[in-house]
């Protein structure tokens, strides 16, 4: 599972519902379909083996990827373009703590989550999701093993 640092978000992990990748709390007591929603298995990245890319536990070859600035969980269709986008980077925490992940094809891009939704995010860039403000948090996250809720 990989869980927010930012202060307001503790407790709550990416999870992809209806295909959208969304940040939600997920605990003890949650339903099992919400925690296998949970579970990414971390792969060997699909454009480049030196980053990773994130598999669906509950959808085989469904990979979170970004389209557009917005981060989905999509089936692989084996297009180029496809591998690229579910391909990330993997930086130490840009708050310290954990790990950030930058987009292969757009490197000054990470994973941020924002309003509950997860975005690809630039720092300070023109969408709302890229203010400044929490950014560094926003785009740190702590790996856990899916167990440990």
């Amino acid at each position: 599972m990989l869980r927010a640092t930012t202060p307001i978000s503790a407790g709550e992990v990416i999870r992809h519902r209806e295909g959208r990748a969304v940040l939600l709390p997920v605990g003890k007591s949650s339903d099992v379909f919400d925690v296998e929603d949970a579970i990414w298995i971390v792969r060997r990245g699909l454009a480049d083996s030196s980053g990773v890319s994130f598999e669906s536990k509950n959808f085989a070859e469904g990979y979170l990827r970004h389209r557009h600035g917005l981060v989905y969980q999509d089936r692989d269709d084996g297009n180029e373009q496809f591998k690229k986008d579910a391909t990330f980077v993997v930086e130490p925490g840009k708050n310290g703590q954990g790990l950030s992940f930058a987009a292969l094809n757009y490197p000054s891009r990470y994973l941020r989550h924002y309003g509950g939704e997860l975005f690809l995010a630039a720092e300070g860039g023109a969408e709302p999701w890229e203010s400044e403000e929490s950014w560094r948090d926003d785009v740190s996250w702590l790996a856990t093993p899916s167990w440990v809720l």
